[in-house]
């Protein structure tokens, strides 16, 4: 069966967000949660094995109950799950803008006369979304240029000590509240 999300995503996926919720909601000081307690490794080697126990029993499902189909059903099945979207007129005119692809048969058009070892060069052009993401990096360079280097704006250093001073103040105000609960030193850095 054709699935919209293949397992080899789906699963990795699941566990992915359940992992990083774990770690978000159990709070396990500087380790984390799945090191400190023992209990969560245990928990998400068990979800990890029934994430692809499920997948495996769903995919066996599936193949029994399509063999089981009639002709005419099977051919029902596969019209039902196929993606009208992908073959739209609206998604292959924004495909063919964002990559100014050529289609096959206008392969001859764009072949150039260099032959490598049977390997054929196309003259294709760049993609327009990286010829745009080629252009903002350099007006980003120029912007940077000019604000740090030229006009002179901070520096990485003046950055740190006003960093620095930040947190001074920072744990200063925390130990005026709460002196005895606090009993940190200044920060300093050379």
């Amino acid at each position: 069966m054709k699935k919209l999300i293949p397992s080899y995503v789906r699963v990795p996926l699941i566990f992915a967000v359940v992992f990083a919720a774990l770690e978000y909601f159990i709070d396990s000081g500087d380790r984390p949660a799945f090191i400190k307690y023992p209990m969560v490794s245990l928990f998400l080697a068990v979800f990890l094995f029934l994430l692809i126990a499920i997948e495996i029993v769903v995919s066996a499902v599936d193949k029994v109950t399509y063999h089981l189909l009639t002709d005419e059903q099977k051919k029902q099945l596969e019209d039902a799950q196929t993606v009208p979207f992908a073959e739209s007129a609206f998604y292959k005119g924004i495909m063919k803008k964002l990559t100014r692809s050529h289609e096959i048969e206008q392969e001859a058009d764009v072949m150039l006369d260099h032959d490598y070892d049977g390997i054929r060069e196309l003259d294709n052009v760049l993609p327009p979304w990286w010829v745009y993401l080629f252009y903002a990096t350099i007006i980003f360079a120029l912007v940077y240029l000019v604000r740090f280097e030229v006009v002179g704006d901070y520096t990485q250093a003046q950055e740190f000590d006003k960093e620095v001073a930040d947190a001074n103040a920072e744990i200063a105000k925390n130990a005026a509240t709460s002196p005895d609960d606090m009993n940190v030193d200044k920060v300093t850095f050379s």
